[in-house]
């Protein structure tokens, strides 16, 4: 393959993110910080297009904050919904092993045709990763 050819194929290469998040991010920063860290889903699929990103898993924004006290329960039913609405979105069931009711929603959201799969977070979820790992 040439050069030239190698070039071609790259540009015309799709891309997948695999982190993004769908909601308000408000953490206490800069306003203007909260501001680009915020997006709707109609937001995350058109900065999507714009960078050629043809799939976008993201999990919704209020499974991990505010830190220590996000609803990951309300928040995956709404990444799901959100994710049923976007042809280039999956979403990922968000898991806190300190809430044990996410553990049987996560194994539900799983069969979900539009879940990509588990994604925990100890850092916001306030637990050390060797305790729950």
């Amino acid at each position: 393959m040439t050069m030239d050819a190698k070039t071609s194929a790259i540009q015309n290469l799709a891309a997948v993110d695999v982190h993004a998040h769908v909601g308000n991010y408000r953490k206490g920063r800069h306003k203007l910080v909260e501001r680009c860290m915020s997006a709707s889903a109609e937001e995350v699929v058109q900065r999507a297009k714009a960078a050629r990103t043809e799939m976008t898993v993201f999990s919704h924004i209020e499974a991990l904050l505010p830190p220590g006290k996000a609803n990951v329960i309300r928040a995956n039913r709404a990444a799901a919904r959100i994710a049923e609405s976007q042809k280039a979105l999956r979403f990922w069931a968000v898991l806190n092993p300190r809430q044990a009711d996410t553990f049987s929603q996560a194994r539900d959201l799983l069969a979900h045709p539009k879940c990509a799969g588990l994604k925990i977070h100890p850092e916001l979820h306030l637990y050390p990763i060797s305790k729950h790992g």
